[in-house]
């Protein structure tokens, strides 16, 4: 038996294996995201910008799943993005100065 067919399932093991170790990379899907509560949505655009339905927009960035957004309208908050009961993203607001929770805003 030559080498390399000892070795194909090995390898594959080892693939898997690795899938099941690195950590799940969580980016922030570009769209619109509805905000309930505060009365308005926004939408995450390429190139880092966005834009905001009452009017204005700004830059964000991302890392993770974390999203903050640099300038415009909607400065004063982070969010955090995870899933809902159906897997769809939702990103939940937050204070930028001390933390307190302002909407969770699913994406539409």
């Amino acid at each position: 038996m030559p080498v390399v067919s000892r070795l194909a399932p090995l390898a594959a093991v080892l693939a898997s294996l690795a899938l099941l170790v690195a950590p799940a990379s969580a980016s922030v899907p570009n769209g619109t995201y509805e905000c309930f509560n505060l009365g308005y949505n926004f939408t995450l655009k390429a190139h880092d910008k966005y834009k905001v339905q009452t009017g204005g927009g700004g830059k964000w960035t991302s890392k993770g799943s974390k999203v903050k957004f640099k300038s415009g309208p909607m400065d004063f908050a982070y969010g955090k993005l995870r899933k809902d009961q159906t897997g769809a993203p939702v990103i939940d607001l937050y204070d930028v100065g001390d933390d307190t929770y302002y909407d969770n805003c699913p994406k539409v």
